[in-house]
């Protein structure tokens, strides 16, 4: 029951968002029999989100059909969006990237699964004439961290993310808007971690790595006693999230949560209103890139989605290269 709250509130904020790009609220969705929702990342952090929606969707009967697509962003494969020079090259690049998924897959719900794409999608040409919704995980993100700091007036949280996303200052910014002390929040950059994460998640370098971004971030306290959140804030970092919990259990601290905006994001059709519309939900998911996907990260991200959707993890094995993506 306390789920289906969660849900239902994070679902009517999301309704409400003033962009351009909700000019169809997700609930238009409810009207129709089959959808198609693209998912989109600069690498495969995003491939949590496919995992999670397959899982929650495959027995809710919300929908008769759903197509599931996951496009990756990447233009190519030696640097992302954070390599390039400029912002506007970076928005120049993802405007492109939200057109080839427009007319490729002409889908009813965009998912932007990656924080430094969150940030600069409105100033894309895209979102200015976008007729659907378009929902970006910084949105999401900051909504649960809120959440958690309202349970209690005397933590703090820990902001863990790209150089990008950390340097964009979003999640500061709306947390502080939204009635937040500054004091209370505490942002870590974590310089190449996602590159670590991609090729192995689990792997001795990423564990060093993530060990010491942790140490850094607890250096700059103090912090309340059993009052810290962690905030997991690039998509890739929740392939780890393991290392992330004895990292703090090697520094002594048990978080009162480990925040993965990823889970709620891949909620976003769950709609307790409209389960069991249909007996059955039949679910195509596809996997789609324009560049190709090392052998070394196929094997280690398949691996964990495997935990969550074995369709999930084989449409990853299985891979779609289309060069025209975007």
């Amino acid at each position: 029951m306390k789920k289906h709250l969660l849900i239902s509130t994070l679902f009517l904020i999301l309704l409400c968002t003033n962009t351009k790009a909700q000019t169809n609220s997700v609930s238009s969705l409810f009207e129709k029999d089959s959808i198609t929702v693209v998912i989109t990342d600069s690498g495969l952090g995003g491939l949590s989100v496919l995992a999670e929606m397959e899982k929650n969707m495959r027995n809710s009967g919300h929908f008769a059909k759903i197509n599931l697509i996951f496009a990756n962003a990447l233009f190519n494969e030696t640097g992302g969006y954070n390599a390039l020079t400029n912002r506007n090259e970076k928005v120049e690049t993802f405007n492109k990237v939200l057109n080839g998924i427009s007319k490729k897959f002409n889908p009813d719900l965009i998912l932007i699964a990656c924080n430094t794409l969150s940030t600069i999608y409105e100033e894309t040409n895209f979102a200015k004439t976008a007729n659907i919704p378009i929902i970006g995980i910084v949105d999401i993100g900051v909504l649960e961290i809120k959440k958690k700091l309202d349970q209690n007036a005397y933590s703090k949280v820990l902001i863990f993310g790209t150089e990008t996303t950390i340097e964009e200052d979003s999640y500061r910014s709306q947390l502080v808007e939204q009635g937040i002390s500054n004091t209370r929040i505490v942002s870590q950059a974590c310089p190449q971690l996602q590159n670590y994460i991609e090729n192995n998640p689990l792997g001795e370098d990423t564990e060093m790595l993530i060990m010491s971004y942790v140490d850094e971030a607890l250096a700059k306290g103090p912090y309340p006693k059993d009052g810290i959140y962690v905030s997991l804030n690039c998509t890739h970092f929740g392939y780890s999230k393991k290392i992330w919990t004895e990292a703090f259990n090697y520094s002594e601290i048990e978080p009162l949560a480990i925040i993965n905006p990823n889970v709620q994001m891949a909620e976003i059709l769950l709609n307790k209103k409209f389960e069991n519309r249909f007996s059955n939900t039949a679910i195509d998911i596809h996997v789609i890139s324009k560049v190709n996907i090392n052998d070394e990260s196929l094997n280690s991200i398949s691996g964990i989605l495997k935990e969550q959707s074995i369709a999930a993890s084989l449409a990853l094995i299985s891979y779609q290269k289309v060069l025209d993506l975007f």
